[in-house]
């Protein structure tokens, strides 16, 4: 019986994530939108970088509103929306983010973050994001070949757009912005030690 377990602090830094891609700050080149953990003896494909899934079920939908305080005044300034859907092989999760009400009247956001989790070890196999906030566009798609350490990348102003392919190497485990979180959230964090 798998329980969902939702600590706040994990869905903190998720929300985060999110809301930094949302409210305007933008990565100034393709490998900022992917993180690499883990130290150099750690094995690229799966074994020490996966992990075991207890923390979150086919289905589960979380929502975060944005409020921004004007003195007295609260106001609605976005949202970010994530789901979770299991095929055969994957967990498939989305992370969609907008701004709300007053707010999208002069700078209007529309983001998107799509990661596909080998069920086996929630490992990346795929990422998308697009970005539409204000006039700025920006479209990404990553493949991640954990046995030969190399992504394909696809990048561009927007998915209709002509894409630049390019192949990245990395050396250890390497995630995504939203994987990195959904591996977190398997992580027994009690067990960590610091440093």
């Amino acid at each position: 019986d798998m329980k969902p377990k939702l600590t706040s602090h994990i869905l903190t830094a998720l929300s985060v994530t999110v809301l930094i891609g949302l409210f305007g700050l933008r990565p100034t080149s393709q490998g900022q939108a992917i993180e690499q953990i883990g130290g150099p003896e750690a094995n690229s494909g799966g074994g020490e970088c996966g992990v075991e899934n207890n923390a979150f079920l086919d289905g589960e939908e979380v929502v975060y509103k944005v409020y921004y305080n004007l003195g007295f005044f609260w106001t609605e300034a976005g949202m970010v929306h994530f789901t979770v859907h299991e095929t055969d092989s994957s967990y498939n999760i989305t992370a969609s983010g907008s701004t709300a009400g007053f707010y999208d009247n002069f700078y209007r956001v529309r983001d998107t973050f799509e990661t596909h989790l080998d069920k086996s070890n929630l490992m990346p196999t795929y990422f998308m994001r697009n970005i539409e906030e204000g006039k700025y566009r920006k479209f990404n798609k990553f493949f991640f070949d954990h046995d030969s350490k190399r992504i394909t990348s696809y990048k561009g102003h927007s998915p209709t757009s002509k894409l630049e392919k390019s192949k990245v190497e990395f050396t250890n485990c390497m995630h995504d912005v939203i994987s990195v979180v959904y591996n977190l959230r398997n992580t027994d964090i009690e067990r960590m030690k610091p440093g």
